[in-house]
């Protein structure tokens, strides 16, 4: 994600770079090559779709449900295929982002990891993981999801825009074109609406007066329709890893914990923790029969959609 995002600010930073002679816009490499692999693993699962939709084998979905449509739609291979894979291309890496900034929190506040673990021994027990149901049984761990999207955001200057026409905003003329950021971190760390920003306090959002911060999922017609879809897969995700496991730092020489550094991290447009380690330690004996029989059904659920 890095690697692309900085081979793209180039560009989008500097557009007079399009007029070099091609072979001079070395910015563009990189991100053809992973279009091109990109491209290839795409067709390659479109393809399989239509193979099972002769054979009468698939079951219902978006793809199938797109390939029906698509006569109507008059969308090319490469275009029908990049349109399913928007959801698993915004979504993989954001949430592996969002992931890593909850385990730095888990590792600078153990504190708020035991009240979660708390929470969750009280209402699901040792014997099962937890549900979707669970969930709203389950406010301080809900709180954690909501603090992690706020403390740390993951695109901390939002996606860029460019406004369609000349527009003034407090005074401020803003020419047609303009490259347009939403600072989304000064949005998080505004201390009139989160008293004490740079703390990791998931009970700000326990009284229901303090707004869930969603600056981070963007704004107007091209805010993230996944949003909702996001925060469930985080909660049931944050959950699951506060039930079964104790986050811990590494130990140095001296048998202290390696803290992460909270302020030092990897990537341009979208960021994560600078080379975070971390142990996951089991809780109970029973975790990792438990973890591995859920893993069991979840692959057999996904073998029927095969």
């Amino acid at each position: 994600m890095s690697n692309r995002d900085i081979s793209n600010s180039w560009v989008d930073s500097y557009p007079f770079l399009l007029y070099l002679p091609k072979w001079l816009q070395w910015f563009r490499y990189e991100p053809e090559r992973m279009r091109g692999r990109d491209t290839r693993v795409y067709l390659g699962l479109l393809n399989d779709v239509r193979e099972r939709m002769k054979k009468g084998t698939i079951m219902p979905s978006v793809a199938s449900r797109a390939h029906e449509k698509n006569r109507h739609w008059c969308l090319n291979d490469v275009e029908i295929a990049y349109a399913l894979s928007a959801p698993w291309q915004a979504g993989v890496s954001s949430t592996v982002a969002i992931y890593h900034m909850f385990i730095m929190a888990m590792l600078l506040h153990p504190d708020v990891m035991r009240k979660a673990q708390k929470e969750l021994d009280s209402v699901v027990g040792s014997e099962r993981q937890p549900e979707f149901d669970d969930m709203q049984l389950l406010p301080y761990t809900q709180a954690v999801m909501k603090e992690t999207l706020r403390w740390r955001p993951t695109v901390p200057l939002g996606v860029p825009h460019s406004n369609t026409c000349d527009d003034v905003y407090n005074g401020m003329f803003i020419p047609k074109g303009s490259r347009i950021h939403a600072n989304v971190y000064a949005m998080a760390h505004d201390a009139e609406t989160f008293p004490d920003p740079d703390m990791f306090q998931p009970e700000r959002f326990l009284d229901g007066k303090t707004p869930t911060f969603t600056a981070g999922f963007g704004f107007g017609r091209r805010m993230c329709p996944g949003m909702h879809i996001a925060m469930n897969s985080l909660s049931i995700l944050f959950a699951r890893t506060l039930w079964a496991f104790d986050v811990r730092s590494p130990l140095d020489e001296f048998g202290k914990p390696i803290l992460p550094d909270k302020d030092s991290m990897d990537g341009y447009l979208s960021i994560q923790p600078h080379q975070l380690s971390y142990h996951l330690v089991p809780r109970e004996a029973n975790v990792p029969t438990v973890v591995r029989a859920e893993a069991v059904r979840a692959e057999e659920e996904l073998v029927s959609w095969m």
